[in-house]
């Protein structure tokens, strides 16, 4: 009969998750991650698997939570301007919350990869793709609220814009601001995407 483990496989893969944030992927040795998780080589290969599989594990989870805080609702609201406000309270609530400025996962694991890895890129793409998608309908309910006005092809660049704009929010944080000093960008990139769209 195999052994219980001595260590809770969700609070190491969280801690994991937290060093690959901070640290990146190249960075993080075996070693530094035995050290920083309190269990040896054997137990995280035994746990995860390889380096490579426990960051996909930890990319997975993030992303998860991600999905949970700001996409899901947004995805899932019945609402226009209130969902779109309502989603940058939410990301402004994230970045406050971040005391470590490590910007955003996934936008450091496209800087750090480009597309030299297939499957984290499209795993990246992927989330992206996943979020732009939902600020572009939220802009569309909105546009059948009558709370905001323009055709399908100026919302779809709108939200481009405001997705991309988001991730060099995050770049920015990384980069060691403090949350306080990106808020006028934060509400720039907010007021730009519907400013001249408001009915």
């Amino acid at each position: 009969m195999p052994r219980p483990k001595a260590y809770k496989p969700d609070e190491v893969l969280n801690k994991a998750m937290l060093l690959f944030w901070s640290d990146g992927f190249e960075t993080t040795s075996i070693p530094k991650l035995e050290k920083h998780l309190g269990i040896n080589r054997y137990s995280i290969y035994d746990s995860f698997g390889s380096k490579r599989d426990l960051f996909l594990k930890a990319l997975a989870s993030y992303t998860g939570m991600l999905i949970d805080t700001l996409v899901a609702p947004l995805e899932s609201g019945a609402g226009g301007l209130s969902d779109f406000r309502r989603f940058f309270a939410q990301f402004e609530t994230l970045l406050a919350k971040q005391k470590v400025p490590r910007g955003c996962l996934l936008c450091n694991t496209a800087i750090e990869f480009g597309a030299r890895d297939p499957e984290i890129a499209d795993w990246v793409k992927s989330y992206f793709d996943r979020l732009e998608t939902a600020i572009l309908n939220a802009l569309l309910r909105a546009q059948k609220l009558d709370e905001i006005t323009g055709d399908a092809s100026l919302f779809r660049d709108r939200a481009r814009v405001t997705r991309s704009s988001l991730q060099g929010l995050l770049v920015d944080l990384r980069l060691k601001r403090n949350s306080q000093e990106i808020q006028p960008a934060l509400k720039a990139v907010k007021s730009l995407c519907i400013s001249d769209c408001l009915a």
